[in-house]
């Protein structure tokens, strides 16, 4: 309520603009945002397997993360870990 009564002075274009900048800045947060406990890259995936004695490369762990999305399984999002960005996943 208080966004509405905010921008009600504001054209629609620039209220577009302005939720658009909005929107970004959400999704700025939601990258820059530490792994969470539950959140695995697929470098632990890999790591975990050849703890249990089966090595696999990155294209099959790749591959195997995005069939288990496609399942609906596992959910990733893209965020910055370091310098580099990455996919941590998540089961669902």
């Amino acid at each position: 309520m208080a966004r509405n009564e905010r921008g009600k002075h504001l054209d629609q274009s620039t209220r577009n603009h302005l939720s658009a900048l909005d929107a970004f800045i959400k999704e700025q947060a939601e990258a820059y945002k530490p792994i969470q406990s539950d959140e695995f890259t697929v470098y632990d995936y890999i790591e975990r397997m050849k703890e249990q004695g089966i090595k696999i490369g990155m294209s099959k762990a790749i591959r195997t993360m995005s069939n288990l999305i496609d399942d609906g399984v596992v959910s990733s999002r893209k965020a910055s870990f370091g310098r580099n960005q990455m996919n941590f996943y998540r089961f669902l």
